[in-house]
């Protein structure tokens, strides 16, 4: 950490001296929106095999339940050792093994029938609940209004080309909470 801070550093000290003498106190912000689709990595048949041999290896059904008891607790445990900032879990964990074998699993068996992923962007915070219907592949923000059988949007930048504060659900407005608040905007759009 130490050493990406003195790159950091160093980096916003060498153009510091420029980007201060061209500082522009209204800039026009845009956002210009669109769904992109970006291939996803396959899996050979080879890892299809290795990852299956793992699971077995590894067991299944209750094996994993436990598996997850045993991964929540070691986590838990390494949250209390004073001046651990993470990360908490082991990626060697026998739960974690599981879940990684799965998808490995899963992708060989669906990267023919979902070769890409979907990306799309906006330039607001998203309420958890649009989040959601986003990432759960319903296609609304592209202007249809019931789930698709295949496609959706796989991955959702938010705050892209500026901030314009949040998109509130009604239920968000009703609530209150900062994310149904009226905010002057940062910027001009």
């Amino acid at each position: 950490m130490t050493e990406i801070g003195r790159r950091l550093f160093a980096a916003v000290e060498s153009v510091f001296p420029q980007a201060a003498a061209n500082i522009d106190d209204a800039p026009v912000m845009r956002h210009h929106g669109e769904v992109i689709s970006l291939p996803r990595r396959r899996a050979s048949y080879q890892e299809y095999l290795e990852a299956k041999e793992r699971l077995h290896q590894l067991g299944s059904g209750h094996a994993e339940d436990e598996a997850f008891r045993h991964f929540c607790q070691e986590v838990e445990r390494n949250e209390k050792i004073p001046g651990l900032h993470g990360p908490y879990d082991s990626k060697t964990a026998p739960f974690v093994l599981i879940q990684n074998n799965k998808a490995v699993v899963q992708r060989y068996h669906d990267q023919n029938t979902r070769p890409t992923w979907r990306w799309n962007s906006t330039p607001f915070g998203l309420v958890t609940s649009y989040s959601s219907l986003i990432l759960l592949n319903f296609s609304w923000i592209l202007g249809t209004k019931s789930r698709p059988e295949r496609g959706g949007t796989d991955v959702h930048v938010e705050l892209c080309g500026g901030m314009v504060g949040y998109l509130p659900s009604a239920r968000a407005e009703r609530l209150g909470g900062y994310g149904g608040l009226i905010i002057k905007r940062p910027c001009r759009f």
